[in-house]
């Protein structure tokens, strides 16, 4: 575990050697203004990981997401994605390298179709699409994963509820075919039956080999989904470590995120969270 404001463990390191680092974030700084809403962030995505960034409200953590995939401007640092410099790319540009950000409140067009929400992902990232599924396969792929996007694919998005709109940014990330899926608050408003639905699509995202940067403040949710996870206070980033290490350090959980250890039993069940409820929507 690393950690850099007194919790015991390794000073911080990078990724294992050998291992495909499909994300890499160098001292990056970015600011509303003259306010520094992040500071010296540093931290690494493998290909085919699930990574966890975890914190209280007013954290950074939807900046970081921001600044990531071009919607806030980043005032310092270096960001790689798949081996080139991403600073200063427009969002459309980023979501045709394969790197797809939902941003916390879904970030559908509220206006237009639930078809043409999902036709306009498939458009935008058709020059980094492998393979040659049509849009109509992933169409019904995403249908059949989310039933009730087929009863409702001609009204406006603003008009569905907050889950299904949820299940609608899954299913534009689902034909967008993202290489790097970046999603903020993916419980954000959700009952709590839906938000375990939401998490358990993403372990279906997971399980499929999609690499996954997911910011939440339901830090035990997240980190049942992530293998990795970090920790971030103020706009920096205090700790780190795999995702059975943040949950199981007492310390960690109360000094940093205010929760109190809940004892094996709780670790048990959270383990289980993605898994252990049905994986579709609305059926």
């Amino acid at each position: 575990m690393e950690s850099s404001d007194g919790v015991p463990g390794e000073k911080a390191g990078g990724a294992a050697p050998g291992t495909d680092v499909l994300l890499s974030v160098k001292s990056m700084h970015a600011s509303y203004g003259p306010i520094r809403a992040l500071r010296n962030c540093s931290f690494e995505v493998r290909a085919g990981e699930t990574v966890a960034v975890v914190g209280a409200n007013g954290a950074g953590k939807s900046t970081l997401m921001r600044a990531l995939s071009g919607v806030v401007p980043i005032a310092s640092g270096e960001v790689v994605f798949d081996g080139v410099r991403i600073n200063g790319r427009m969002p459309h540009e980023l979501v045709a390298q394969g790197l797809v950000h939902i941003p916390e409140g879904r970030g559908t067009l509220r206006h237009m179709s639930v078809w043409e929400n999902l036709r306009l992902a498939w458009d935008m990232s058709s020059n980094m699409r492998p393979g040659k599924r049509t849009f109509d396969s992933l169409l019904e792929e995403a249908f059949q994963r989310f039933p009730r996007l087929r009863e409702r694919h001609a009204q406006a998005a603003g008009n569905l509820s907050g889950g299904e709109q949820q299940m609608l940014a899954l299913a534009r990330a689902l034909l967008s075919r993202p290489r790097l899926l970046l999603i903020d608050e993916p419980s954000l408003g959700l009952s709590p039956l839906l938000a375990r639905e939401a998490f358990a699509v993403l372990s279906e995202f997971r399980a499929d080999g999609v690499t996954i940067l997911v910011v939440e403040q339901n830090v035990r949710a997240a980190l049942s989904l992530a293998d990795r996870g970090y920790v971030l206070r103020s706009g920096e980033f205090v700790v780190s470590g795999t995702s059975q290490e943040l949950l199981h350090h007492p310390e960690i959980l109360s000094q940093y995120l205010g929760i109190k250890h809940q004892g094996s039993a709780d670790q048990v069940r959270m383990r289980k969270f993605t898994t252990s409820f049905p994986l579709k929507w609305g059926g």
